[in-house]
């Protein structure tokens, strides 16, 4: 287009040069972006991974902070909850570019983004409930066997972190906690009012929904590793 509006300004042979340098810089510079754009491509998956590894942390740090006497206040939580969900939001948009790059293996990345979501779900609701009365978390907090049932959800979700991050095998991973325990310590506490006790009992089946959660996580993630 150049060369076709600064040839009919004259015909002089310095104009038409010019307009060939032009077009000339054009197109060097668009085979330097092409061959930079192929032999370093900024994939969208690595984007994706990034992102993830920074929401399977965030769930971590949120899942240890719910299970702790001294809470976060509600503004840090709310922050916290926010940036996963924005982070979530974002993965929902590379996705169909990550499929592109990894067709073979689309339906489980689809996959992955909707555990994520319902692990981000149970874990807010998760949150509400051990802190919906005083009674109901007391009551909680006291019992012994609960709290190495969490911590060792929390170390679960600290070894997926640190597999994810460094790209590695799951082979390492812990077994999940028998899910059988949880209707146990259940009847141990006994709470006292039907009040008390839907949340106690909320609280149980909420923890059961997040380990089935993680399961099928951990699944997709070793399918994705022997790929």
């Amino acid at each position: 287009m150049t060369l076709i509006i600064v040839s009919y300004q004259g015909d002089t042979a310095l104009e038409v040069s010019v307009a060939l340098w032009r077009v000339a810089n054009i197109l060097i510079g668009s085979l330097i972006a092409i061959a930079f754009s192929l032999l370093l491509p900024i994939r969208a998956v690595t984007s994706w991974n990034t992102l993830f590894n920074q929401n399977l942390r965030a769930l971590r740090q949120l899942y240890q902070a719910h299970a702790s006497a001294h809470m976060l206040s509600i503004k840090q939580l709310n922050s916290m909850k926010r940036e996963v969900l924005e982070r979530h939001m974002k993965m929902i948009i590379l996705l169909p570019n990550v499929q592109k790059e990894r067709h073979k293996l689309a339906g489980h990345y689809r996959t992955i983004i909707t555990i994520q979501r319902t692990l981000i779900s149970v874990t807010e609701q998760l949150i509400e409930t051990h802190w919906s009365s005083d009674i109901s978390r007391r009551q909680l907090l006291a019992q012994t066997d609960l709290k190495q049932y969490q911590q060792h959800i929390i170390t679960i979700l600290n070894q997926l972190e640190l597999a994810s991050v460094n790209h590695s095998h799951l082979v390492n991973i812990d077994e999940l906690p028998n899910i059988e325990l949880l209707s146990t310590m259940a009847e141990e506490i006994s709470p006292d009012d039907t009040a008390n006790a839907l949340g106690i009992y909320g609280y149980f089946w909420l923890t059961r929904q997040f380990i089935c959660q993680l399961d099928a996580l951990i699944l997709q993630l070793r399918i994705l590793n022997q790929k």
